[in-house]
């Protein structure tokens, strides 16, 4: 099993050669965090140079937790009171988006809240 590139940092976009350790069993990831704020379809950019596999999202008290999985237009939340899904746009390969009106606290966003991530490709 491989790791990251040691000259990858977290967020950058990956070079040609850098995809090629990737091509051999090694998966590339970024990371960050945003602050919520209550906006729908709201664009995180990743970083990646491609569309991530997944993305898992931990809201910062660790009450609440999210799924995307590239090439779908959901998100899929989890806590203790309650878990479904909600629609976003579909994770692109400059960003994953976040944010749908009908509950903000559902679906990653809510204002008054860090989030933090991790991307894989």
């Amino acid at each position: 099993m491989g790791t990251r590139p040691a000259n990858v940092a977290v967020g950058q976009q990956a070079t040609a050669a850098q995809h090629n350790l990737l091509a051999a069993g090694m998966a590339l990831s970024s990371s960050g965090s945003y602050a919520g704020n209550n906006s729908a379809n709201r664009a995180i950019p990743h970083g990646l140079a491609e569309t991530p596999k997944m993305i898992l999202i931990r809201y910062s008290d660790d009450s609440r937790w999210y799924r995307i999985y590239g090439g779908l237009a959901q998100i899929g939340y989890m806590s203790n009171a309650s878990n479904g899904q909600r629609a976003v746009t579909t994770p692109s390969a400059t960003n994953f988006y976040v944010g749908n009106a009908g509950s903000y606290e559902q679906s990653a966003n809510e204002t008054g809240g860090t989030f933090y991530w991790v991307a894989i490709a």
